[in-house]
């Protein structure tokens, strides 16, 4: 077995109705208790609502049940079709599993969500295929195996229930504090593999107090802050520079003593992040290995849920709709109108989950952070990092600490909470600049001092750590890797980094050669707009953080689609199928710039219009070149009727079209347009060698044609005809004849044929999608 197939079936899970015989008792993730990690499902005694990042299976006699962490980390997905169901913790490896089995479809909104949203889907329930729904991180699954049935226990986790200025509110409090005060020094007895993020916001100040009062040596733990432009990565470090200072430990200091073994490629790299990410969240972390040591890391993830996310801060539904439309004109303006269906469905959903009757109510927008962004960026990141053996400690997602509400009615101020925090357990940090200008608001300061006052804390005072016991206290918690299996017919991850490249640039151009193939273009040009595909494009050569967060949503949509339409591709998992694109030689032998040049001078281009009233169109039942690109441009688009445009570069082509109303029929063959550095077009010239109509030549001899010039042929047709059109080609050369007349045989528009009635009843599923998703006629 391949090392990502050894991932896919110990990470992974597909539990089907019609294999709950096979299903055994398997933690996937990690759980915290008390002061342990545990990655033993036999020592994990938790249900749903748990800490850590886990999906439990539990095997009883009569039932199964799923359990999640009180993240939904990983995510739970299901299909039911009310005779059969799956449930698995990854979509794409869930849809892979049902494509040869059941009926899927493409949920076309969220498609164009996807599209054109930042870092992760804002869609509650929803996914890629309609038939596939995402369960909420507040419910587990149980399985009657006796009568196949599934059902859903919801959990109440009595979330913001308790008055901050109140002495059970402080107690929750404090038993917060000395809970994972006591797992961090708990963590520094065994080991120094102890990573703590420090950046200029708010997050990692609110968790800082934990292990600034744990009473550890901070010089032998790796204390992280970025220190590059990127990002407000530069002002971070300047103000974790001078906390630092102030408490004297160093940042950057004491790399992490954990061996990496690296995978053998590349491959397993993508897909371990595909399987976790792709349709969800599109910042891609890859992992180019495991610790062989696990490493503990202590970071604010999650911090906004304990107060409000900035860019949701003060909105309300309808503002938040207009704020993801916004963004979504950005990509293509047909993404707006989705984007807002898709925004209202979570909107109501999350209305109806939580009983919330004010469809306006700023609640349901921070609802979606808490129940959608933070699932799918940090939950999905937390499943990334435990890969490499990277275990994220998340004081933030406590359910103990998410009891408390994050203000009163005194005190509206949703940064209350962090700021007792702060003021109570290590007022120092409430000094320190905020990034970005932001700061503590002095009255929220002096009203979290009166309750504190309610209940002062007593510090606890802890024994001094410096060096773990033994080492070997570790190997009881480490989940094991198994050994690279050598191929040395792959490229090696380990061999890039001794070769000197970096591992993410190198991954990152090898994206982007795919997303900018020939191959890769057309395919993405026959379901969504081209215009769209230009400022995906654009994104990925100007951006320096994350450059390629724009097409990872392509790359997801199209994948999809493949999936749905896996009896004709057969591309098995996500790597072979984006494989796919780079499998031509003459693509591989020549850089992306020099192929799309000569390009240029071997594509034909033939714009197709059945002249009438604004409903006549041409429908294209059939196109020989896969390769090829079409469109119905806006330009192209008039009272007269919808025109298609078609682009191929294989020199012989076959297309079946049928005319839809009655009109008058017009090819011209042609070459693309092309421009100088000026902006102005000038002539490129096809040889275009044959032209039939039904079987019929219309061209005399070979004859050129260009993009300023081009060959036009006319006919009248009927409502439902069925034309025949077979074009071959040559680029200009040598043999190449310019004459002023075109030799090409018209048919007269007075003079129709006979209407052909063999038009196919159905497109099939490809071709629907694609005029359902393409560009709005």
């Amino acid at each position: 077995m391949s090392e990502f197939g050894e991932l896919l079936k110990k990470e992974f899970f597909i539990i089907d109705s019609n294999n709950l015989d096979s299903v055994e008792d398997r933690l996937y993730g990690y759980v915290f208790s008390n002061d342990k990690v545990i990655f033993d499902c036999n020592d994990a005694n938790v249900s749903g609502g748990g800490e850590g990042t886990y999906v439990l299976v539990k095997n009883f006699e009569s039932s199964i049940s799923i359990f999640q962490d009180f993240n939904g980390s990983y995510g739970l997905y299901v299909y039911d079709d009310g005779e059969n169901f799956a449930v698995s913790n990854s979509f794409n490896y869930l849809v892979e599993h049902l494509r040869n089995h059941y009926k899927l479809s493409l949920n076309e909104d969220f498609a164009k969500v996807l599209m054109s949203c930042g870092l992760s889907t804002f869609s509650f329930k929803e996914t890629l295929v309609n038939e596939i729904e995402r369960i909420p991180r507040n419910y587990t699954i149980h399985i009657d195996k006796d009568n196949k049935t599934l059902s859903f226990e919801k959990i109440d986790f009595m979330e913001h229930t308790l008055d901050l200025n109140s002495r059970e509110g402080l107690d929750v409090l404090d038993r917060w504090f000395e809970k994972w005060v006591n797992i961090i020094r708990s963590l520094k007895r065994k080991t120094n593999n102890i990573q703590v993020a420090l950046s200029g916001g708010f997050d990692t100040r609110v968790i800082s107090v934990l292990w600034l009062c744990a009473n550890i040596d901070l010089n032998k733990i790796h204390i992280v802050s970025i220190d590059d432009d990127n990002h407000t990565h530069s002002e971070d470090f300047k103000i974790a520079t001078e906390i630092a200072n102030h408490f004297d430990f160093p940042l950057n200091n004491n790399p992490i003593r954990s061996k990496m073994e690296y995978y053998n490629d590349f491959k397993t790299v993508l897909n371990q992040s595909f399987y976790v990410k792709l349709g969800f969240n599109n910042e891609l972390n890859y992992r180019f290995g495991k610790n062989n040591w696990p490493v503990y890391y202590i970071s604010g993830k999650a911090g906004e849920t304990l107060r409000e996310y900035d860019s949701f801060r003060g909105k309300t539904p309808e503002d938040l709709k207009k704020y993801f439309a916004k963004f979504a004109r950005k990509t293509h303006p047909s993404f707006q109108a989705p984007t807002v269906n898709v925004a209202q469905n979570t909107f109501d959903d999350l209305s109806e989950e939580f009983s919330i009757e004010d469809k306006n109510s700023r609640e349901l927008s921070n609802l979606v952070y808490s129940e959608v962004r933070c699932c799918n960026h940090f939950g999905k990141l937390s499943v990334e990092d435990y890969f490499s053996n990277k275990i994220n400690l998340t004081p933030a997602l406590d359910p103990d600490l998410h009891k408390l509400k994050i203000s009163t009615d005194e005190c509206a101020d949703n940064f209350l909470l962090i700021t007792l925090i702060l003021l109570r357990y290590c007022p120092k940090l409430l000094e320190f600049d905020i990034e970005g200008d932001r700061y503590f608001d002095k009255q929220t300061i002096e009203y979290a001092r009166k309750i504190n006052d309610i209940s002062p804390y007593s510090p606890i005072d802890y024994e001094f750590i410096s060096e773990p016991g033994t080492d070997e206290d570790l190997s009881n918690s480490c989940p094991g890797s198994p050994k690279p299996n050598i191929d040395d017919s792959t490229i090696s991850v380990s061999d890039i980094f001794q070769s000197g490249q970096n591992g993410h640039a190198f991954i990152n151009g090898y994206l982007k050669d795919i997303f900018h193939s020939r191959m890769f273009k057309m395919e993405y040009m026959k379901y969504l707009p081209e215009e769209s595909y230009y400022n995906i494009s654009k994104s990925i050569e100007t951006r320096s953080y994350f450059p390629l967060k724009k097409a990872f949503p392509a790359f997801s949509v199209l994948k999809i689609i493949n999936d749905i339409n896996y009896s004709c591709f057969k591309q098995s998992n996500l790597y072979e199928w984006l494989d796919s694109f780079s499998n031509n030689n003459f693509e591989h032998d020549m850089s992306r710039q020099c192929r799309e040049l000569i390009l240029k001078y071997a594509t034909a281009r033939i714009d197709i219009k059945n002249f009438g009233d604004s409903n006549n169109s041409v429908d294209i039942c059939h196109i020989s070149d896969k390769n090829s690109f079409s469109d119905a441009p806006k330009w192209f688009s008039n009272d007269e009727g919808v025109g298609k445009v078609i682009k191929s570069f294989s020199g012989d082509l076959s297309l079946r079209i049928r005319c839809i109303n009655d009109g008058n029929l017009r090819i011209r063959l042609k070459s693309p347009d092309v421009k100088d550095a000026n902006n102005n077009k000038f002539p490129v010239f096809i040889d275009y060698l044959s032209f039939k109509i039904n079987g019929e030549e219309r061209l005399e001899k070979n004859t050129l044609a260009s993009n300023i010039k081009p060959l036009v042929f006319e006919k009248s047709v009927n409502d439902g005809e069925i034309v025949d059109i077979h074009i071959k080609w040559l680029p200009f050369n040598r043999n190449s004849v310019y004459e002023t007349k075109k030799n090409i045989k018209k048919e007269t528009p007075k003079t129709k044929d006979k209407k052909v009635n063999d038009a196919p009843k159905s497109k099939g599923v490809f071709n629907r999608m694609k005029h359902r998703i393409g560009k709005k006629r």
